[in-house]
C-alpha cells in the first residue's frame, strides 16, 4: 500500500486543504486535527493510485464517498 495519499474532498475555506492535494507520510498537524475532530474525514484521503476510481465514486450521489464529500463542505 502506498504512503502517498491524495485528498479527494472539496477545497476547504482559508486554504486549509485543497482538492487533489497530495500527502506523503503522516498528515500535517493542522490536517490531522481536522481528521481527529471529524473521524469520517479520513475517508477522503485515498491512495494516489486509486484517485480516478474514487473520483468516479464521488460523482455518484448515492455512494458513501459522495456523502463524505458533501459533508466536508461544512467543515
Amino acid at each position: 500500500m502506498s504512503d502517498r495519499k491524495i485528498y479527494i474532498g472539496p477545497s476547504l475555506s482559508g486554504s486549509r486543504l485543497k482538492h487533489a492535494q497530495i500527502f506523503i507520510g503522516p498528515l500535517p498537524p493542522d490536517i490531522a486535527a481536522i481528521v481527529k475532530e471529524h473521524a469520517w474525514f479520513r475517508n477522503l484521503f485515498v491512495d494516489v493510485d486509486d484517485y480516478r476510481e474514487k473520483a468516479e465514486e464521488i460523482r455518484k450521489k448515492e455512494t458513501p464517498l459522495a456523502l463524505f464529500y458533501r459533508k466536508a463542505k461544512e467543515v
